[in-house]
């Protein structure tokens, strides 16, 4: 089950539009409500003014049919939240040759939870690792984690490593030391799905927790409130 959340405080906002600029993410662009995705992405923002700059569309064709004033509608995935919002474009600007288009922050933005219960992101700064290993074999791969819920996490790992794991594989997960709780945890978790990152060479793996003890699950469940309530104080 999705849920969808409509944020209009301009706090979150900021804290959402500035995560994904720390990333780099690649984003994508409607100029029509029904129209074909243009690719560009978020190269900057400047807090101060409340001002976005995109990329140039591409392919080119997107780019021509641009000019001020016009409203575009974008779309982006950060740590498998897909993010959408409208803005307008009020300047085009040329650096290097490449043109940008400075917009304004947007005054709603949604955000959709693909998982049943809501998930917590890490804060940028924040790291913590995770390491697993294949139930039946000696394999393993560490990764940084992203995110978490009750329910499973999200890593960040090397390609070589997710590329030898398929969809479905049971996995042993060790070493996943949270805030507020006294001892590392455990477990089997299986691979859900996995996507490339603004990284090079580096996919973000989300995993769902299986054979979950009541305790392992209140553990998680607190530390995903410790994240949501840190997430809330730096938008107020």
């Amino acid at each position: 089950m999705a849920a969808e959340e409509l944020i209009t405080n301009p706090g979150r906002i900021s804290t959402i539009l500035s995560d994904m600029n720390h990333r780099l993410l690649v984003v994508n662009v409607r100029l029509d409500p029904d129209g074909p995705l243009f690719a560009s992405s978020l190269i900057r923002l400047e807090s101060e003014q409340r001002t976005l700059f995109l990329d140039e569309l591409h392919p080119e064709e997107g780019h021509q049919q641009v000019g001020q004033a016009h409203e575009i509608r974008v779309y982006g995935n950060l740590r498998g939240i897909a993010i959408r919002f409208s803005t307008r474009v009020a300047d085009i600007l040329e650096e290097d040759g490449i043109a940008l288009y400075a917009c304004p922050y947007p005054e709603a933005l949604n955000y959709l939870q693909r998982r049943e219960i809501f998930r917590a992101a890490l804060p940028f700064g924040e790291i913590r690792h995770v390491c697993l290993h294949h139930v039946n074999s000696s394999d393993t791969l560490n990764g940084r984690l992203l995110d978490l819920s009750a329910k499973g996490f999200c890593l960040e790992v090397d390609w070589s490593d997710i590329a030898r794991v398929e969809p479905g594989t049971l996995l042993h997960y060790s070493g996943m030391q949270l805030p507020i709780l006294n001892a590392p945890l455990t477990g089997e978790a299986v691979l859900i799905n996995s996507r490339p990152v603004a990284e090079p060479g580096r996919f973000a793996a989300g995993f769902r927790i299986v054979n979950l003890d009541q305790g392992t699950e209140r553990a998680l469940m607190r530390a995903t409130l410790h994240y949501q309530r840190e997430a809330r104080k730096v938008a107020v």
